[in-house]
């Protein structure tokens, strides 16, 4: 998961689309969002909630193990 600011100019956006590029066309699987308002990093509501649960869900999707811990 790739993420990053349209008005970052410390991280340009275009290094994130083409590494996003490059993974896919190396047949890695790859998501990139792209926060048209944001810099280096997100900051503002309603862009920092929509990060945040990206981030959770792709650590649930990607980091856990089936039989670890049982939600609920």
């Amino acid at each position: 998961m790739n993420i990053c600011g349209s008005l970052d100019r410390c991280t340009p956006p275009e290094e994130a689309r083409q590494f996003h590029s490059a993974l896919r066309e190396a047949g890695v699987q790859s998501v990139l969002i792209e926060y048209p308002q944001e810099g280096h990093g997100v900051q503002k509501f309603p862009a920092a909630i929509d990060y945040a649960a990206r981030v959770v869900h792709w650590f649930e999707e990607h980091l856990s193990t089936k039989g670890d811990i049982e939600h609920g």
